[in-house]
């Protein structure tokens, strides 16, 4: 049986004494009898750059995985409600609409008044117009920006943090007070003053590294997931958590932000008596590139001329590796970095992802080639404490794409890497940093 969970229906099965009502903590579901509200699904966006799914009144919290967004680095995301269209943010301060069924991104503006990485974003549709919150880490002091949140999205305001870090994003819906994760010391849930910035922390601690809120429209209630792979339920006064599920390891999990947005019941078709004929569609042929590859490959040119067919996803020199992905076990930190393989023209420098298909094809050939030539690929990773006055830095220089760092004192950190390409003893290029990934390691002592 499903459960809706109405405004109705929360106050009214406080008071009912009905057999059938069901409590989970402050929750009360009711069985579906009414559809007096709309149904709000969890939206979130994985560290795989992928939109995924979950219903908060399905018992098992299962997610779905809807689709890969169309555009990298996806880091914010929010519903305007006025205009029935999500609004997603990448890391570089690009905002979007996205289409709820295939992730695809239309292009709406490029934030400019400050710098990034951008993390979070916040819709408050209880002022008129709306407004965009959103926070960027950049070379400059940590910043709050304020922008209009409709066309053209009008830059208002940008608030200077001194120290502070703030994570995931969200504005309540009823009373538009704007949340965040404050992740300086340890992390708590905090309010945010809109108009200087000042936080109001709660006073307990999160556990793990909760990295994206949003507060359901209906219930109030506040949801967050961490970087490890659990969905948590946050008191909004007090800031304690409950969990509600812990995802298997393999799972893909929302870590960068989340959003409630609406979803139309899927109908119970009505069985028929009498078969239809399904018409025969032909597929439209997908079209090769100029030298015959098929249209999820395109065409690499090599040191002397020759084309061999590549991946459609081939990185260049100007593109952004992956965010790496932490794993903290005590005092040690072990980041996954995006694996690459180096493949050089002779004019320019593509980077791309090594090939696992077994046998010999031509990606692979091109691989060869370039080790042939010694190409190889190094990377090169930075961790930084920001819980630290003087932002203490290590670096490592690898030839895998796991690096673990020993030893790391506790604290706040902050990580990030780019692709170097190395032939002989020299560096020949390199792609540009990847997106920072936040961790925390505990002081394990006593």
């Amino acid at each position: 049986m499903r459960y809706l969970l109405t405004k109705n229906s929360l106050f009214g099965c406080l008071r009912s004494g009905f057999a059938t009502l069901l409590c989970c903590s402050a929750v009360c579901l009711l069985p579906n009898i009414a559809l007096s509200d709309p149904i709000y699904h969890l939206y979130g966006i994985t560290h795989l750059n992928k939109l995924v799914e979950i219903d908060p009144l399905d018992p098992l919290l299962d997610q779905r995985e809807v689709a890969s967004f169309s555009s990298a680095n996806m880091v914010g995301l929010e519903y305007d409600v006025g205009l029935d269209r999500i609004i997603g943010l990448d890391s570089s301060g690009n905002l979007y609409s996205v289409n709820q069924t295939t992730a695809a991104t239309t292009f709406l503006k490029v934030f400019t008044s400050t710098n990034g990485p951008f993390y979070g974003l916040g819709f408050d549709i209880t002022v008129s117009p709306p407004r965009l919150y959103t926070f960027a880490d950049g070379t400059q002091l940590p910043t709050l920006l304020v922008a209009a949140g409709r066309e053209p999205f009008s830059e208002l305001n940008t608030i200077n943090y001194f120290g502070e870090n703030l994570l995931g994003l969200t504005i309540d819906p009823i009373g538009g007070a704007l949340y965040g994760i404050n992740n300086q010391f340890q992390q708590t849930l905090a309010t945010v003053n809109k108009t200087s910035g000042a936080l109001e922390r709660k006073p307990n601690t999160l556990p793990g590294n909760i990295t994206g809120i949003a507060i359901h429209p209906s219930t109030g209630l506040l949801y967050g997931t961490s970087a490890d792979g659990t969905l948590v339920q946050v008191d909004k006064t007090t800031g304690v958590s409950t969990t509600l599920k812990a995802y298997p390891s393999n799972q893909n999990v929302a870590v960068s932000d989340l959003a409630f947005i609406p979803v139309t019941p899927t109908p119970t078709p009505t069985p028929t008596a009498t078969p239809t004929t399904t018409p025969t569609i032909t597929p439209t042929p997908c079209p090769t590139t100029p030298n015959g590859c098929a249209c999820n490959q395109v065409d690499l040119v090599l040191r002397g001329g020759d084309t061999v067919c590549a991946p459609v996803d081939t990185l260049t020199k100007r593109t952004v590796p992956d965010a790496p992905k932490p794993q903290v076990q005590g005092n040690s930190v072990t980041l996954v970095l995006e694996e690459f393989s180096a493949v050089s023209d002779g004019t320019s420098l593509d980077l791309l992802p090594s090939a696992s298909v077994r046998g010999k094809t031509a990606f692979e050939e091109a691989v060869a080639e370039a080790r042939r030539r010694k190409a190889t690929v190094r990377y090169d990773v930075t961790i930084t404490n920001t819980s630290s006055r003087t932002r203490d830095a290590r670096n490592k220089q690898s030839k895998r794409n796991q690096v673990t760092f020993r030893r790391v004192p506790p604290g706040n950190y902050t990580s990030r890497y780019r692709v170097k390409i190395v032939r002989g003893n020299k560096e020949v290029g390199n792609s540009k940093f990847s997106p920072r990934a936040r961790f925390k390691v505990r002081n394990r002592r006593g």
